[in-house]
């Protein structure tokens, strides 16, 4: 199952060898893989101490939207939580020398009245969930998909699951997107981009045969596809 949402996780994420879903995959920033510049973007350590995490090279190939084009030098990423323990980490190192200082002042009677020990704020990783609308300030989005492969489920028979996808999801949200048709009512009047995010989740995700095949009885964007045929 997914480590972040529980879903059917049809993907591994080899940075930290957990599954994931793919609308967690592709929304989630627990599995986000950096260049090196956007890893000092977002915590601000020097590259000595980026050097010190593990750093994964890139295979040239087309990754989702993005390209990652041939070159004599393959590009090496981090993985995005790494980045941000390291720079906490570092933080509690510069964060108690400060306290440090600041209390010997102290004991020696040095005046502290323009002196005052601060603790520097530091961004809340739990925070993963990127949300319909977020700004990707730090492009962080820039190596979705990167870092996963396909790793399927064993079953109790002895035989593998894959998971499979809706057609009929992926449809609805194509249909939403082209002519502003809604076909799920329940997701009638909110906002357009809520129903493009939501509706654009139902399409990534995955389920085990079984979970699929009630699926399809229930999504009208399957039955319309099985209708055709």
């Amino acid at each position: 199952m997914c480590l972040k949402c529980g879903k059917f996780a049809p993907f591994l994420f080899l940075a930290a060898g957990d599954r994931c879903c793919g609308e967690c995959q592709e929304r989630n920033k627990y599995f986000r893989m950096l260049s090196f510049p956007q890893a000092q973007t977002i915590s601000h350590p020097d590259m000595h101490e980026l050097k010190k995490l593990t750093a994964f090279k890139t295979i040239p190939g087309v990754y989702k939207m993005h390209v990652v084009k041939k070159s004599p030098r393959r590009m090496k990423l981090l993985h995005r939580e790494a980045v941000l323990k390291r720079g906490k980490e570092k933080e509690a190192e510069l964060d108690a020398a400060r306290r440090s200082r600041y209390e010997s002042m102290i004991k020696a009677g040095i005046r502290t009245s323009q002196i005052e020990y601060r603790r520097m704020p530091w961004p809340d990783s739990d925070d993963d969930l990127e949300l319909a609308g977020d700004p990707d300030i730090n492009k962080t989005r820039e190596f979705i998909g990167m870092g996963v492969i396909k790793l399927p489920h064993m079953r109790p028979d002895n035989t593998l699951e894959y998971g499979h996808s809706c057609k009929g999801c992926e449809w609805e949200y194509l249909q939403y997107e082209s002519d502003r048709v809604l076909y799920d009512m329940s997701l009638s009047g909110q906002k357009e981009y809520l129903v493009t995010y939501a509706l654009r989740g139902r399409g990534l995700c995955a389920w085990p045969r079984d979970e699929f095949l009630k699926h399809v009885e229930e999504c009208y964007g399957a039955q319309q596809l099985l209708s055709s045929i």
